[in-house]
Formats: structure tokens, sequence, C-alpha cells
């Protein structure tokens, strides 16, 4: 980082949630450091990593806050690098300690995989069947295999996607969040 400027990237709809660290990093840096914030709607995220192709965000700086479902996305992809990653659950206290510790002349690009590179053919075929709506029952049916391999296969797409549940997956597929 130059000692004048720092780049942020937030993904994050949420206006207090951006409040919040614009009043984090005021107070952490000192005046002469020049903030420039960079933002991505979690829907655009959500879009771009749910397309065919792979998503390339070329980070020029070492943060990187974001809400929840990118969070949960971003989460595996940057735990060997030197990025800082901060979600809704971390507190402010847990940003400037992190902050304390960060070597800011880091850079480094995300490639963050399509959701088609992320899932097995036939994890494929049971997202699209999830995602119409079909029931464990009609998907075990259709697929030929037991409810209980349905609910295997949908826990470990949930956890590769970065959903919580089916409910999130839905909200977000019919955008409802």
């Amino acid at each position: 980082m130059d000692d004048k400027n720092l780049n942020v990237l937030i993904v994050n709809d949420n206006c207090y949630y951006q409040s919040g660290i614009h009043c984090i990093l005021n107070d952490f840096f000192t005046i002469q450091t020049t903030i420039h914030y960079e933002k991505m709607k979690e829907r655009d995220f959500a879009e771009s990593v749910n397309g065919p192709d792979d998503f390339k965000i070329p980070l020029e700086t070492p943060l990187v806050f974001a809400g929840d479902y990118p969070y949960r996305r971003l989460k595996r992809l940057l735990r060997h690098t030197p990025i800082a990653l901060f979600g809704p659950q971390h507190t402010p206290d847990d940003v400037r300690k992190k902050l304390a510790h960060l070597n800011f002349a880091v850079s480094h690009p995300i490639t963050v995989p399509s959701t088609e590179s992320l899932l097995s053919a036939r994890e494929g075929v049971l997202y699209e069947h999830m995602k119409n709506g079909l029931t464990d029952d009609r998907i075990s049916h259709l697929m030929n295999i037991t409810k209980k391999t349905v609910s295997s296969h949908r826990g470990h797409i949930l956890k590769k996607l970065g959903y919580r549940n089916k409910l999130t997956l839905f909200a977000r597929e019919y955008d409802f969040i």
C-alpha cells in the first residue's frame, strides 16, 4: 500500500454496514490516508458467480468486506491468501485486530469458480431440480436414488455454493433477497 492510498472492496447492499466500515477504517487510519471504496452489490455478485463462466475479481487491496452470501462463497477461496475477508459476523474489534497485523502491500486477483464448475454432474442435475422447486420425494424418483442420498447431495450443494439452507437458495434464485 502506498502510505497515502488504500483500496477497499465492499460486497454488500446494506448502507448501514457500509457506514460502519467507513467509521472503523477512518478511525483506524491516519488523516493522511485516502481510502477508496469499490462497491459491488450482492445481487451482482450472485449473478456473476452463478453464470456459466468463472468470475474474476482483480483485487488491488488486502481488504474485502462482504455480506453473508458473498462471505460464505469467498471464505474458502481466500483461506490461504494474504487477503483479509470480513463478514457481518465480525465485530469492529475483530476488524481492528486484523488490521493491526495486515500487510497492505499485497494485491491478489481472485477467481470465483462458477456454480457449474463447483458441482459434479449429478449434483448439477439435483441443483436444477431443487431450483425448480421439486420435493425430495420427486427428485429421488426422477434420479432413481433414495431420499437420504438426495438429502446428502443437497447438503453438499448448499455448502459448496455458500447457502445456509434451501430457503436462502430460493431467496437468491427468485430475487427475494
